[in-house]
């Protein structure tokens, strides 16, 4: 049997090489300064986000979503519901939401495509908006992080669909009950919509305390806590017809609002109220009817 000990020398010899596998660094080499968990993609540059954020502004579609933009729809929405005495259901998007793409101006083959990632930095994920910048003739890359208050400057949340939704998709306000009976709190939802009802005779009390519920919700919950099987019969209730936002460029379009004195943003709204209102389902007393019976 060998001595292990004359297998030393070779073992030295050998553990430099071993140390050194997968390095593969010259001596002139410069030390790596990326760290394990450190993100060294930079923020963008104010030159660069000017020419990217005139880009989008320039977009064939900006203006058109930008009419349907939340913070000046919402308000509008409002007013029509009480002037036209109904509820409308709006499922808003973002414009810049999923990968986006615009193209560079006077640079051949040149575009940016702007996204919201998760993003690891200082070993913390966090949601980050990530504009990347492709020249598939030159070859040319990049890639920048954009502040979430530059990117406010083009982005924002657009009305993507609407539709008429049911009074009892209002939110109501707080209802807090310590031993009230379930019939009553029901009761008092059903007659502000003007809906019919139909519930047990025994009297359940119930203990519970609902925030920010619309009132179909809140009846199933009530009803819940009573110990009921609640159904609700209601032709606004779901599967409504909805409106989306391409089609309410194309009606904005058509001959109904050309000519008109309305331009731009304001004819595109007026689209919109338009449809709504041709479309409007008028619910008469006792349509909605809200059944319940202990389980």
């Amino acid at each position: 049997m060998r001595n292990p000990l004359l297998l030393a020398p070779l073992f030295l010899a050998v553990l430099p090489m071993i140390s050194g596998i997968g390095v593969c660094q010259d001596a002139d080499d410069p030390p790596e300064v990326r760290m394990p968990g450190k993100d060294n993609t930079p923020e963008v540059s104010d030159e660069e986000w000017k020419e990217f954020a005139s880009a989008v502004r320039q977009g064939e579609d900006y203006a058109l979503y930008a009419a349907l933009r939340r913070d000046a729809l919402e308000p509008e929405i409002q007013k029509w519901e009480s002037e036209l005495n109904a509820v409308f259901d709006v499922k808003w998007m973002s414009y810049l939401g999923g990968l986006k793409g615009f193209t560079r101006k006077g640079v051949s083959e040149g575009f940016w495509t702007v996204s919201r990632q998760q993003r690891t930095r200082y070993g913390v994920d966090k949601p980050r908006w990530v504009l990347e910048y492709s020249n598939f003739e030159t070859k040319e890359s990049s890639k920048a992080y954009v502040p979430d208050d530059k990117i406010a400057e083009v982005e924002f949340e657009y009305a993507h669909t609407v539709s008429q939704g049911s009074p009892l998709d209002r939110t109501v306000g707080e209802i807090s009950a310590h031993g009230q009976s379930a019939d009553a709190l029901i009761r008092d939802l059903c007659e502000a919509v003007d809906a019919d009802y139909v519930l047990p005779a025994s009297n359940s009390n119930v203990t519970l305390k609902l925030r920010g519920k619309t009132a179909r919700m809140a009846i199933y919950e009530i009803g819940d806590a009573a110990g009921w099987v609640t159904n609700i019969d209601d032709p606004l209730g779901g599967n409504n017809e909805s409106f989306l936002a391409w089609e309410v460029f194309m009606y904005s379009d058509s001959r109904l609002f050309k000519g008109g004195d309305l331009k731009g943003e304001g004819r595109i709204r007026a689209a919109l109220r338009d449809l709504l209102n041709g479309n409007l389902v008028t619910l008469e007393p006792g349509d909605i009817c809200v059944t319940a019976y202990p389980k």
